[in-house]
């Protein structure tokens, strides 16, 4: 079973046959009316007369066009509701929007609500073929003052809400180290809370030490390791690594200054008998000797 309309004339056909036929009441559909097709909405923008009925050119709100009969269509619900309230309600109601507050967070939703109620009404308003020109000026601002409200009170309802949370957990109670022991029966052990301190710094061994300051010295040169000055900048880099205990910064020291004799050691057999044990400026050089306190100082 069909249904065919032709000439305002609605014919039910079944096994190719008229079973039925009635008059159609086709709908009447104006320039910027807004209908609705299926779940898609939009503003009827051309009017064409055809023997089929008027094609409705429909530009919907995604941006696509598509025409259509009119009985394809339907009226937007919300242009019929709208509809009902004259001009002089609709300008009170925002007049009334105007002078609402927005200081707590119950004001701004509340104003949120008729925001977008206000907006809602006024797009349909403004497609009213019957509307003056101060009409659609008027509505058309109504349009755009909402929804440039709208983004400004999100913003405002967001830093509301994270004010209320910041005041709801600085209202918490706060419990300290000592209130911990309070959570414990008197029949437990709560020794363990007292007993809660910083971690003892890990003990640091001779072979750890003497592996550092092997890989001190290991990529510099003679000069370098000749300039006493040098070394001790290269003690003071090494004491960031080592913990801010003396007698670990001694025991380094020592490792360091045994790894210097022993790279300088390497140095000299690598070099010709004759040149010695003088160091690059023609004078005595010996390591052996020399005391730790004398090359990074007391």
């Amino acid at each position: 079973m069909s249904r065919v309309i032709d000439n305002g004339k609605e014919f039910v056909i079944e096994d190719g046959k008229v079973v039925s036929a009635s008059i159609k009441k086709s709908k009447d559909f104006n320039f910027k009316d807004r209908v609705l097709h299926g779940k898609k909405l939009g503003s009827v923008v051309s009017k064409v007369p055809s023997i089929y009925g008027d094609s409705i050119g429909v530009r919907f709100d995604d941006g696509s066009f598509s025409e259509y009969l009119a009985h394809d269509l339907e009226p937007e619900p919300l242009s019929k509701e709208a509809a009902v309230i004259s001009n002089d309600e609709f300008e009170e109601v925002y007049e009334k929007y105007n002078e609402m507050s927005a200081d707590t967070l119950e004001d701004v939703e509340a104003k949120m609500r008729l925001a977008r109620s206000l907006n809602l009404r006024a797009k349909a308003l403004a497609t009213n073929h019957k509307n003056t020109l101060a009409d659609t000026i008027f509505y058309d601002r109504v349009v755009t003052a909402t929804a440039v409200d709208l983004m400004d009170l999100e913003d405002e309802r967001e830093s509301l809400r994270y004010v209320s949370s910041a005041d709801y957990l600085e209202a918490l109670p706060r419990a300290s180290h000592a209130d911990l022991g309070s959570y414990v029966t008197s029949n437990e052990d709560a020794s363990w809370i007292q007993a809660i301190e910083e971690p003892e710094p890990e003990e640091v061994t001779d072979a750890h030490l003497a592996s550092l300051a092997s890989k001190a010295v290991d990529s510099l040169n003679r000069d370098q390791l000749e300039d006493n000055e040098f070394i001790r900048s290269v003690l003071q880099y090494q004491y960031e690594y080592l913990p801010q205990i003396q007698e670990v910064r001694t025991r380094f020291a020592s490792y360091l200054n045994q790894a210097r004799q022993m790279k300088l050691a390497q140095t000299v057999v690598a070099k010709t008998a004759s040149v010695g044990s003088k160091d690059m400026d023609g004078n005595d050089f010996s390591l052996e000797d020399t005391p730790v306190e004398a090359i990074f100082g007391a």
